[in-house]
């Protein structure tokens, strides 16, 4: 179907009557076109294939009289606006009009340019009111269409390794985000858990994110090197059409027969947090990706996961977070969270960061994506 949104419709059989009607309305409303037509089935026939911001009809035309004609077009069409025009001057008529539909009756001889402007200019608004609300929620419905989509991106289970325990998280604050986790296997048997974020959120983030996600795993079938993944990683960001985005990312090849990781880190941070609470920085002195400035990538050399040790790998999203009085989580805070249910359960760790992020929040909304993976040696 067509629209003719910002068209009137009239509907009127008398040429004196739609030529008075005419004059008023160009009067008020000069670039508003109107579409004149003289009977109940060519009416019916146009709002088939056309749609009007506004009709205006008059009950009795020669092939309809009364209400049979109001729904008539009803029938036909209930999403435009109907303003009845009359030369029966009849109030139980009027009510039943609106009750059934019509959005306004007017009398033909009673007929002042103030109500019918008023009426009309109401129906456009209530119309224009219509198509936001429609093309709104066909955007809320894409919207919740790539969220879903983009939920479905992410592990739907954490890896089951001996010795290990797995989880991770990722909620968007907008429909989509830009934040991203996954777990890779690696050609050399370890396990490859990365969390990034890229810049900003909403859709242009999450199509870089579905982009990143695709190129590691292509990447991690060939090569179990981290320092030739983000390097590769790097000039494909760079060259892509979403190159305005940058992206921190943070990724840990885990050995699980002897307990031993490397890490790479590019502008953004883990952290190891040993069993007796000592907290280590994961880092290496690598710049974000995206904008060529890492001439090569640093890793780190082996390290060793001891019983009860606790690796945490978020997004700024979790310690970033703000409450009404804008004040901010905190890195420490986060952290020693973290440090405190060290005991517990990966899952149960991430439940219990993000309730005490969500109680810190309170009613304000959440700001930025908020992404972590928790890996923890039994």
């Amino acid at each position: 179907m067509e629209s003719n949104a910002g068209i009137i419709l009239l509907v009127e059989d008398s040429e004196d009557f739609a030529t008075l009607i005419g004059a008023h309305l160009r009067r008020a409303f000069a670039d508003l076109p109107i579409v004149r037509l003289e009977r109940l089935a060519q009416c019916q026939d146009e709002l088939g294939k056309n749609d009007y911001s506004v009709i205006l009809l008059d009950l009795n035309l020669p092939d309809s009289s009364g209400l049979k004609t109001l729904e008539a077009v009803l029938s036909t069409n209930r999403r435009t606006p109907i303003v009845v025009l009359t030369g029966v001057e009849d109030e139980t008529l009027a009510v039943e009009a609106v009750r059934i539909g019509a959005q306004d009756y007017i009398l033909k001889d009673a007929l002042h340019l103030g109500t019918l402007v008023r009426s009309v200019r109401f129906a456009i608004e209530r119309s224009q009111r219509r198509q936001t609300d429609i093309a709104l929620s066909h955007a809320l419905g894409e919207l919740d269409a790539a969220r879903e989509a983009q939920q479905r991106l992410f592990p739907q289970a954490a890896p089951e390794i001996a010795g290990f325990d797995i989880a991770g998280i990722s909620l968007p604050a907008a429909s989509a985000g830009g934040d991203y986790f996954d777990y890779l296997n690696l050609p050399d048997g370890r396990l490859l858990s990365v969390v990034g974020d890229v810049s900003g959120h909403g859709l242009s983030s999450a199509l870089l994110m579905v982009e990143v996600r695709a190129c590691l795993h292509t990447l991690t079938n060939f090569s179990s090197d981290l320092s030739k993944c983000f390097a590769f990683l790097e000039k494909y960001l760079s060259a892509g059409p979403l190159s305005r985005h940058f992206l921190t990312m943070f990724g840990l090849a885990l050995n699980s027969i002897d307990a031993t990781y490397e890490f790479i880190g590019a502008g953004h941070t883990g952290y190891h947090i040993h069993s007796n609470g000592e907290i280590r920085d994961l880092r290496t002195e690598n710049a974000l990706l995206g904008f060529e400035l890492n001439g090569s990538f640093e890793k780190s050399p082996p390290q060793k996961m001891e019983s009860g040790d606790v690796i945490f790998i978020p997004t700024d999203g979790l310690h970033e977070t703000h409450n009404s009085e804008k004040d901010m989580y905190g890195e420490a805070r986060l952290l020693e969270l973290v440090t405190s249910l060290r005991a517990m359960p990966s899952a149960a760790i991430i439940d219990a960061v993000r309730d005490d992020i969500d109680e810190f929040r309170g009613e304000t909304q959440q700001q930025d994506d908020v992404t972590a993976i928790i890996i923890k040696r039994l």
